[in-house]
């Protein structure tokens, strides 16, 4: 009599079978993410930075009338590019220069699919802050914060404008055409003019406080719809138009301007003043500014 032979569970040989679709997608994923993750490094850390800088210096130089030097230009993530300083020269009244610190530009995500994308700028600046955005087409909104100034005057290279620009803003197209919009606001404190000694006035600086300015214009006419001044050594209040020319020199002014003295005016001052105009029955000077800023006429 045969027995049959009888097996324990579990010991026969089980038989191979196929990775199931899931596995292989997944494993066609990570391939995918491991391809993806490699060219990114790639780029990133052999991607030619020095003809990125060259070719936007080029740019910058040959589209507007500013001179720019880049300094240690490097790629950031998420996609992003870093700027340690770069340098604006401006040839025009005279010469200046302008140095912008720890510079980062990225893109505006949301415009990247669209007809006229663009960029974001953020910016360190003589120790207050910049930012920004441009578009394609040139349009662009700029603010500037707790930035320090001190330039000369235009028409006057031994004086000196200096103070602070609590807040500006700027929107506007560049280049500027015949139907360009822009409009201006700006809100400067401890203004103040230097140098009075070298037209023979014995106190050398006249402070003008804190100033306000907003205005609006088209193309290259800018009307100046608010200008005030307090808290100096004059209360200023006026408004006019400013025609820009090809460069700052040529541009036309005609404003008409309110000067109200403080008690805290100098004497020297007040008797400069007094040979220009005579003041009001209400104590003020009122002025007509035209010309252009190199050679400005006094009314």
């Amino acid at each position: 009599m045969k027995l049959s032979r009888f097996r324990r569970p579990g010991t026969s040989r089980e038989k191979t079978t196929p990775p199931s679709s899931r596995q292989k997608l997944r494993f066609y994923l990570g391939a995918l993410a491991a391809l993806i993750l490699g060219l990114a490094a790639s780029l990133y850390f052999f991607f030619p930075t020095s003809a990125l800088e060259e070719r936007i210096e080029y740019e910058i130089n040959g589209r507007t009338p500013v001179e720019t030097d880049l300094r240690d230009l490097s790629l950031g993530f998420p996609p992003s590019m870093h700027v340690e300083k770069f340098t604006l020269h401006i040839d025009q009244p005279q010469p200046y220069s302008v140095t912008f610190d720890r510079a980062s530009i990225k893109p505006l995500w949301h415009t990247l699919f669209g007809r006229n994308p663009g960029v974001a700028i953020h910016t360190d600046l003589l120790g207050g802050v910049g930012e920004g955005a441009i578009r394609r087409n040139g349009a662009m909104e700029v603010s500037l914060a707790r930035v320090p100034f001190d330039t000369p005057l235009p028409a006057f290279t031994s004086l000196r404008l200096s103070g602070n620009l609590k807040r500006g803003d700027l929107v506007t197209t560049v280049p500027v055409k015949p139907a360009t919009d822009s409009h201006l606001e700006a809100t400067l404190e401890s203004v103040r003019i230097s140098g009075l000694n070298s037209v023979g006035i014995g106190s050398d600086t006249l402070s003008l406080g804190a100033v306000s300015l907003r205005g609006s214009g088209r193309g290259n006419s800018f009307k100046i719809e608010q200008l005030e001044a307090s808290g100096g050594d004059f209360k200023v209040s006026g408004g006019g138009t400013l025609l820009l020319g090809r460069t700052v020199e040529q541009s036309r002014l005609n404003l008409n301007v309110v000067l109200s003295p403080a008690p805290s005016l100098s004497k020297d001052v007040a008797e400069l003043l007094n040979l220009f105009r005579q003041p009001g029955r209400d104590g003020t000077y009122r002025f007509r500014i035209t010309g252009t800023l190199a050679n400005p006429v006094v009314k």
